[in-house]
């Protein structure tokens, strides 16, 4: 059953970005972001006018490329990939700030694996270097950015920008970024997770890195849990432990994964927040995790991951997934609601993690993945 649906659901995906791809050469480089049924809103569009150069969700994209190139063979992915990569990599070294993760792992250092491509790792190591110029020594974590209003900011969605520095540690010959992601874990454990293992979102740290305040920019209050922020330090937990092996690691994703399974609905699919349990769901929530599960999987110690990372996949695909006629493959994703801004919409991290995810259940993908470390 789950063979025939990841195969269906593939097409589906190959078949949308081909389309994507096509509806949004009109527009380049303007980075697709979220999508309605008119199509992909992107930078310079309605309320997303003042992004430029890909936001922090233009990695995203040109990585569901890439993944249609790997899965069909088809230069048409490979050649759109490069071409909107090639406007994306300025920003490798070009600003301190902590979203180069997201930027540059799924455009440059997962394709990397894929392709063995010599400049993809030039791109992410420029990238992996820009974070670790970023590490706070005194506060002992990586800051979202180096301005004067940010540079206290510890926050919970760093946790998924290191897979770049675990995967420059593991592949690019820099082996102070896995010290520097473990300082960071270690900073997010102690400041942002909590006993129940449930997360904040932002902590304010004092030079010396103890918490001064606890804030939560896109959850309901700063003492719940925004699912996606969960999602964030579950998958970066999970990331850690497949690059390192390290039972640090395994034992912050079991205490993050317990909160996650323990207040979740029956389906996996969270509210945007755990305390909100009749607001919008989110199936980036349930994406994110369910990619890092997988990824996981691919190592024969961690098997374990398999069961209930197919499990999460597998209700997206049946419950929360696009027909063909929507230009998104994921429904009922919230990007910020405290915001109100596209509390119901498809968006392009959703849309890769569930992707990937997909690809990690494909016996020759989750061989050539093990090339990431």
């Amino acid at each position: 059953m789950i063979n025939e649906l990841v195969e269906e659901q593939l097409q589906i995906c190959i078949q949308k970005t081909r389309r994507n791809a096509d509806a949004l050469d009109a527009s380049f480089p303007r980075f697709p972001h979220v999508a309605h049924h008119r199509g992909w809103d992107t930078s310079g569009d309605e309320e997303w006018k003042q992004l430029v150069n890909g936001y922090w969700t233009g990695g995203f994209w040109i990585g569901m490329l890439w993944l249609c190139h790997h899965l069909t063979g088809d230069d048409y992915f490979k050649d759109n990939a490069r071409r909107w990569l090639q406007k994306l990599s300025p920003r490798a070294g070009a600003r301190l700030i902590h979203d180069v993760g997201f930027l540059f792992y799924p455009s440059a250092a997962l394709p990397f694996a894929l392709t063995r491509e010599k400049d993809l790792q030039i791109t992410a190591k420029r990238a992996a270097y820009t974070m670790l110029r970023l590490f706070d020594k005194g506060r002992g974590c990586i800051p979202i950015q180096d301005t004067e209003e940010h540079k206290d900011v510890l926050a919970i969605d760093t946790m998924m920008n290191l897979p770049l520095l675990w995967w420059a540690g593991a592949s690019a010959d820099m082996a102070e970024a896995h010290d520097i992601a473990r300082r960071h874990t270690e900073a997010t454990a102690r400041c942002l997770v909590r006993a129940d293992g449930s997360t904040a979102h932002i902590a304010r740290l004092d030079p010396q890195g103890k918490v001064v305040r606890l804030e939560s920019w896109q959850g309901e209050a700063p003492e719940t849990c925004w699912s996606r922020g969960h999602a964030w330090a579950l998958a970066g937990a999970a990331h850690g432990l497949f690059f390192t092996g390290d039972a640090f690691y395994d034992k912050l994703l079991r205490t993050l994964w317990h909160f996650f399974e323990k207040n979740s609905p029956e389906d996996g699919v969270p509210h945007w927040d755990y305390s909100d349990s009749g607001g919008e769901r989110d199936a980036s929530a349930a994406a994110i995790i369910a990619h890092s599960l997988l990824l996981l999987s691919t190592s024969s110690q961690e098997r374990e991951w398999a069961e209930p990372g197919l499990r999460l996949l597998q209700n997206l695909a049946e419950h929360y997934a696009h027909g063909v006629e929507h230009p998104g493959l994921l429904k009922k994703v919230c990007f910020h609601k405290p915001a109100g801004i596209d509390v119901d919409c498809s968006c392009m991290f959703a849309d890769f993690y569930y992707m990937l995810a997909l690809c990690l259940c494909v016996p020759d993908f989750r061989k050539q993945i093990r090339k990431l470390k």
